[in-house]
């Protein structure tokens, strides 16, 4: 059975012509922005995230997510993610190119006096036409709390173990040469995704109006799986949440 998948949506930078030749699986969160405070107790937030990424070579892929957050005490957060990403580069291939993916995570102060840094944690998983995954993360928020702007560092690790995998069609076209009948020659390529570990680094700013949040900032992640295959991912992303 031929797929193609979000999982291949990063080529590693050994690829042949710049093309993915290797998948690997993903992590549950899009391109998350966050800052250190966790929402006080009893509130509720509701918000949205759009964005963009793209790696060396390879194809681009917008997406988004819904994030629900209430405030479980004055120093934890309860936090959840729903996101969506679609594939925008050319393929021979037809199937969906999409993947969903949700998470439930926490965030705590590390201390409660001080409230520009957090731990962050969660769980989730998602699926694609290439299977399904499961995915862990912990990580911690650093940030200048304020009432104007908030610059924010936010660095995680996580791992990304495949479920029901299948076999993810790579192939691509080849623009160098042509079958001389229907144009580019296709190359074929196919592979099915392994555990992964990867860490995300992410930095931007949140602007606390009344009654909206704005954030903005970029994204670097880095991954490598069982059989040392690698690949990086670069991205930026806008988000726009109000407390209910």
């Amino acid at each position: 059975m031929r797929t193609l998948s979000l999982l291949a949506l990063v080529p590693l930078l050994a690829s042949t012509a710049g093309c993915p030749t290797h998948v690997l699986s993903p992590p549950t969160q899009y391109l998350p922005l966050e800052s250190a405070r966790p929402l006080a107790a009893g509130h509720t937030s509701v918000g949205a995230e759009g964005g963009f990424a793209s790696a060396v070579f390879g194809p681009e892929v917008p997406g988004g997510a819904l994030i629900l957050r209430h405030g479980l005490s004055d120093d934890l957060e309860l936090r959840v993610d729903g996101s969506a990403a679609w594939i925008t580069d050319d393929s021979p291939s037809d199937d969906f190119r999409g993947v969903l993916a949700g998470r439930v995570g926490l965030k705590g102060l590390i201390s409660p006096d001080f409230p520009h840094a957090s731990w962050i944690g969660g769980v989730g998983g998602g699926g694609s036409a290439g299977g399904g995954f499961f995915s862990a993360d912990t990580g911690i928020v650093f940030a200048y709390e304020n009432p104007y702007v908030v610059p924010f560092l936010r660095m995680t690790l996580f791992t990304s173990v495949p479920v029901g995998a299948r076999e993810v069609d790579l192939s691509h076209y080849d623009d160098g040469d042509s079958d001389g009948l229907t144009g580019p020659a296709v190359v074929e390529a196919f592979d099915t995704p392994h555990t992964t570990l990867g860490g995300r680094v992410g930095f931007g700013a949140r602007i606390p109006l009344d009654p909206l949040e704005i954030s903005a900032g970029f994204s670097f992640a880095k991954l490598i799986d069982t059989r040392g295959e690698e690949m990086g991912l670069f991205g930026f992303s806008v988000s726009v949440a109000t407390e209910l």
